[in-house]
């Protein structure tokens, strides 16, 4: 039986005068895109202050950054690692492909998910390939979706630690408590 796809999906969307309930128009697939059926999503301060409007957005922005779901469509593209039916999580640092930090192919500090680009407080997302991860099927949505939040408590491992290096987590929210459990679990 064919299921009719639908030309539009709601979503969380920061407008004019506030946080609103909406459906969004399903656009063509660009190349080397996926589209994602969000399964899991999270919240965080940067969701709440894009939300209050303490963090300027993009006009009517989807808002959300930290998920994980399922691959629905995959555009067209030689040599593509993400098929349909993946389970993934999703990176939300996307690439505007000119600032300094693009360029040296580090995470682009202009273009996030729920900020300048729609994000995930949505049914889906399209997002470049690259920016989704396959993750095993038997782990759960939960746990693939704090895959973003994980990535940025590692990044205090970044600089040159040495072993005998004490480290202090300044804060009291998730961030700083994953923080304190990864750098704990790496023996610092």
């Amino acid at each position: 039986m064919n299921q009719r796809i639908s030309e539009s999906y709601r979503a969380v969307v920061r407008s004019e005068s506030g946080v609103a309930l909406a459906r969004r128009p399903r656009l063509p697939l660009p190349p080397v895109s996926v589209r994602v059926r969000i399964k899991r999503t999270g919240l965080c301060l940067t969701d709440c202050r894009a939300a209050q409007g303490l963090l300027p957005t993009a006009g009517y922005v989807t808002l959300g950054h930290e998920a994980s779901g399922i691959v629905s469509e995959v555009a067209e593209s030689k040599g593509a690692h993400i098929r349909v039916g993946d389970h993934v999580a999703i990176w939300p640092h996307l690439r505007c492909g000119v600032c300094q930090d693009c360029q040296l192919g580090l995470d682009c500090s202009r273009v996030q998910l729920g900020v300048e680009q729609d994000g995930t407080f949505a049914e889906e997302v399209t997002l470049p390939q690259g920016n989704v991860f396959r993750v095993p099927s038997t782990m759960s949505f939960e746990r693939a979706a704090y895959f973003e939040p994980l990535v940025a408590a590692l990044g205090a491992l970044l600089p040159a630690v040495a072993p005998k290096d004490t480290m202090y987590v300044h804060g009291e929210g998730r961030i700083a408590e994953l923080t304190r459990r990864t750098l704990r679990a790496c023996g610092k």
